[in-house]
């Protein structure tokens, strides 16, 4: 099976706990994904995240912008073209401390089923 996805047919969400945040699920199990979730993220100014934790790996790789990762382990910035990666269990947040909207890819593995 190949899938062609456009995101500007897809519905917007914002997860539990988000705040700023606008997201479109790419890749998932609505297309039958059952290996990967790959989510379209923005964030604007001043938007952040609780930390939290997943079961499953997960990869943010920013587009646009920049966004701070917070962890317990410290706090470090993501620009274009970078990317931040979590072990399963590993508390994470994100914060936009800057003055413009931040455009990210989440990859999560395996698919959590969402």
């Amino acid at each position: 099976m190949v899938e062609h996805i456009k995101p500007e047919g897809l519905k917007e969400f914002t997860p539990p706990a988000h705040d700023f945040v606008v997201n479109k699920q790419l890749v998932g199990k609505h297309i039958g994904s059952t290996k990967m979730t790959v989510t379209l993220g923005r964030m604007a100014p001043g938007g952040d995240t609780a930390q939290h934790k997943h079961d499953e790996e997960q990869c943010h790789y920013v587009l646009s912008g920049e966004i701070t990762i917070t962890s317990p382990e410290g706090n470090f910035v993501v620009k274009p073209g970078e990317c931040s990666w979590y072990a399963p269990g590993q508390l994470h947040g994100m914060k936009n401390e800057s003055k413009n909207d931040c455009v990210y890819l989440v990859i999560t593995a395996p698919s959590p089923g969402w």
